[in-house]
């Protein structure tokens, strides 16, 4: 069942899958650099869209 459905939605979901690679890769590189303020930012941001979806 599940394989039938993830390849009826194939396309969506290797771009939401893409996605959230390239937002792990983000929070990854700024950890193996030590980049504190690019790491504080990515979490900001997190953080600010959180908020807002809760807000909705």
């Amino acid at each position: 069942m599940w394989t039938e459905l993830f390849l009826d939605n194939g396309d969506y979901l290797s771009a939401e899958i893409g996605t959230l690679i390239d937002n792990l890769q983000q929070y990854k590189d700024a950890i193996d650099a030590h980049d504190a303020a690019r790491l504080h930012e990515l979490l900001a941001e997190g953080d600010a869209i959180k908020k807002e979806v809760e807000s909705r």
